[in-house]
Formats: structure tokens, C-alpha cells, sequence
């Protein structure tokens, strides 16, 4: 799961960015493991081409993601701290020019550069969208934009334009929300208030992909054949169950020693999970929910920078995905009165074996 991967990866971001990761050893911390979550088979030299020397001269690209022996798109990986300069620009679609092909990619792990080679213009103007790997949204973008199974259609090229555009769409909701009302209404009145004539026409073609990203923050995109409920209609279940597996997921990454001090057994739904620090989860529940896009829920339960950093230790603090830090120093009890409030929101109930005590179902 793509946001696993990002979490375990934003976690190790300072310590690798501290040992000056070089190319080859970024293309295997971050990059391929994103390419295995997004389903290619990086074990497989002809679908993720390594160092392909078959560019008439422009030099290798270190991948070259070819499906179903067709070529599809390059992928150039500087060195973890590298900024970009013009001269990365240019090599870059120089690549793409080399090859006949449209799309390419250039990140150091961290920002991520989308060229279309079809736009007009400089290079620079070529640079369609920019994503950075601690944006909240970032594994649901990637996700839409380079997942295998996106790349094996007919009109794979055309999908990544309207999906590049939907994107930057999206980005402007996130910026306006803030003015209207979190309904289907509030997000008719947003369009119509703040969309020129060409992001209207785009919102009114996909409403539904709009509309679940305004109401429930997720980022799915849907073909004219393949679209969604309405809201009503969704199961609570199902969103209960994907909340579930969410945490399960991150909770897995904080698993502790058996011995380690004040480690609690927790059960989800059936599934038992053993020896985690409350810490640990208080952390993963809350962290779930930033997934969730419930951020505005964890206002006045979550200390969010409330406390001076430079006062109180760095393991008083952790650090979300959406850039936020969260007090984590609290006791057994205080944990517990903080837990079972997230979990009200959440939705989910888990049971605690804490020692030798009684269990706890909380919420």
C-alpha cells in the first residue's frame, strides 16, 4: 500500500537527507520502492529499463518504464538534495525528444516534475505539474498518475492530461474550501465563483471526481463508464473497513520488542496486533485520520505545535504526514482519554490488553 510506503519513507527523510543520499542509492530507498506499490514489476529489466542506452545520444535516462513492449515514459532520479537547474530541465525532455515520447519524470525522491513534451513553448513551459512527496495528497495523486494499470489503455496519454489538469483543480478547492460550506451545494457555489470558462467545463465532466474530493477527500478518478454512488448510497461499512485496514497498515510500522516498557496488545475487528507503546498508538490512529482527510476533526484533541520545541525533547514530538507535529509524551491514562476520542471520530473500535489487566474497548 502506496501510503505505507510513504509514511515509512517521510519517517527516514531527515537521516537520509543528513547522509547526502547519492542517485543510485535514492533510486533504492524512495524511487523503486514507489514503482513496486504503483504495481510495476521492478524486478523485471524490460517493463522498469534501467540505464537505457538506446536514446540516439541524448545520454541514459536511469528509467525507462516500458508495458505490453511498448514504451511509455522515462523517469530521470538526481541524487536526494539535488535542486534542479535548467540544465535538469533540458536533459530531461531531451530524453523524452530522443525517444518520440510525451511524458517524463524528474524527482530527487522528494519533488517529483511531470513534462508533457506535446505542450508548446520552453522547456520549462513543457513542466506541467509539480508534486512534492510531504504534500497530504501526494500518494493519491501519484497514484492516479502513474499506476500500471492506468498505462496499459488506449488512451493512457489523454487520460494523463485531463488527470494533470483535474490535479491542479483540485489544489485551488483545497485553497478555496475554507470560504463555503463542506456540501454538495458549497462546492456547486465554489465552482461557479472562483472556475474560469475551461475549469468549469472540466468540473462539470467530472463533478463526481470533484465532489468526493470536496466532501470526503479522497482523489479517485472515474471513467464516464465507471462512476461512482451517489453519497447516500455508500455503505458505512465500507468506509469503516478502509478505515480498519489504514490503521492496521500504520500501526504495523511502529510493531515494538516484547519486552519493551508499558507495550499494550491491541485487537481491530478480529485482527490481533501485539506489543505497540501507547505512543505508537495514539500516533497511528491519529495519522489514519490525517489520511482520511479528517484533519479539521483532530482540532482541540491533538496538540498540534501548541508546545515550544526547542523547550520540550525531540521524542515529545512526532511528526504527521501533513507536516504537523503531535505531542506523544503523555501517561498510560492520558493516552487513553486521547485515544478513545480519535477512535469516536474514526469510527472503528479496538480492543487494548494493557498488562494484566482487564481488556479495554475503547471508544
Amino acid at each position: 500500500m502506496i501510503e505505507n510506503t510513504l509514511l515509512f519513507i517521510r519517517n527516514n527523510l531527515s537521516v537520509w537527507q543528513s547522509n547526502n543520499l547519492n542517485e543510485a542509492q535514492t533510486c533504492q530507498a524512495i524511487i523503486l520502492r514507489i514503482l513496486q506499490d504503483l504495481h510495476y514489476d521492478i524486478w523485471n529489466p524490460l517493463e522498469v529499463f534501467p540505464q537505457d542506452t538506446n536514446t540516439k545520444g541524448a545520454g541514459r535516462p536511469d528509467y525507462l518504464i516500458c508495458l505490453e513492449e511498448q514504451e511509455k515514459f522515462v523517469i530521470e532520479v538526481k541524487a536526494l538534495n539535488k535542486e534542479f537547474s535548467d540544465a535538469e530541465y533540458t536533459q530531461t525532455v531531451n530524453y523524452v525528444n530522443a525517444k518520440g515520447l510525451r511524458w517524463a519524470i524528474l524527482t530527487n525522491g522528494i519533488q517529483w516534475l511531470f513534462f508533457d513534451n506535446l505542450l508548446k513553448g520552453t522547456i520549462k513551459q513543457k513542466l506541467a505539474l509539480e508534486l512534492n512527496i510531504n504534500e497530504v495528497y501526494f500518494g493519491n495523486y501519484l497514484n492516479l498518475l502513474l499506476n500500471q494499470n492506468n498505462w496499459v489503455t488506449q488512451n493512457a496519454h489523454e487520460e494523463m492530461t485531463k488527470k494533470i489538469s483535474l490535479i491542479h483543480i483540485t489544489s485551488w478547492v483545497s485553497k478555496k474550501s475554507k470560504f463555503y460550506a463542506k456540501t454538495e451545494e458549497g462546492l456547486e457555489y465554489l465552482i461557479e465563483r472562483e472556475f474560469d470558462h475551461n475549469q468549469k467545463q472540466l468540473a462539470k465532466e467530472y463533478l463526481d471526481f470533484l465532489r468526493d474530493f470536496y466532501l470526503n477527500g479522497t482523489v479517485q478518478f472515474f471513467s464516464s463508464k465507471n462512476k461512482p454512488k451517489p453519497l447516500s448510497q455508500t455503505p458505512l461499512q465500507n468506509t469503516q473497513e478502509s478505515a480498519v485496514d489504514l490503521f492496521v497498515g500504520i500501526i504495523s510500522n511502529f510493531k515494538e520488542n516484547e519486552s519493551s516498557r508499558n507495550q499494550v496488545k491491541i485487537k481491530v475487528h478480529n485482527q490481533e496486533l501485539a506489543f505497540f507503546s501507547w505512543k505508537s498508538v495514539y500516533f497511528a490512529i491519529a495519522e489514519t485520520l490525517v489520511q482520511l482527510n479528517k484533519i479539521q476533526a483532530l482540532k482541540g484533541v491533538v496538540e498540534e505545535d501548541e508546545r515550544d520545541l526547542n523547550t520540550y525533547p525531540k521524542s515529545a514530538y512526532k511528526k504527521l504526514s501533513n507536516g504537523k507535529h503531535i505531542y506523544i509524551h503523555y501517561s498510560a491514562k492520558d493516552h487513553q482519554i486521547h485515544i478513545k476520542q480519535l477512535l469516536e471520530i474514526l469510527g472503528i473500535y479496538i480492543e487494548i490488553i494493557y498488562k494484566d489487566n482487564p481488556p479495554i474497548l475503547l471508544p
